[in-house]
């Protein structure tokens, strides 16, 4: 897994590089991880469409905000197992 996590970092970083005016090129973002409420906040905001909040909730914990054609890549867990 640091393997894919070094390849999947040097990626971003090339791509931020070609467009640092428009924010990185995608995101992979894990929130399983995050608080409840946070991770709640973002889930609601994804249903309606909110993407303020969820931009917000993604700079507060990754540290850097998607640009407006950012692809951001939800990862997450399922409680059934892999598929």
């Amino acid at each position: 897994m640091s393997r894919l996590g070094r390849r999947l970092g040097k990626l971003e970083d090339t791509a931020r590089s070609q467009r640092p005016d428009r924010g990185p090129a995608f995101l992979i973002i894990y929130p399983d991880d995050w608080p409840v409420e946070d991770r709640e906040a973002f889930d609601a905001a994804r249903e309606v469409g909110d993407h303020v909040t969820r931009h917000e909730l993604i700079e507060r914990h990754l540290g850097v905000r998607p640009g407006p054609r950012t692809t951001v890549i939800v990862y997450r867990l399922r409680s059934d197992g892999p598929q």
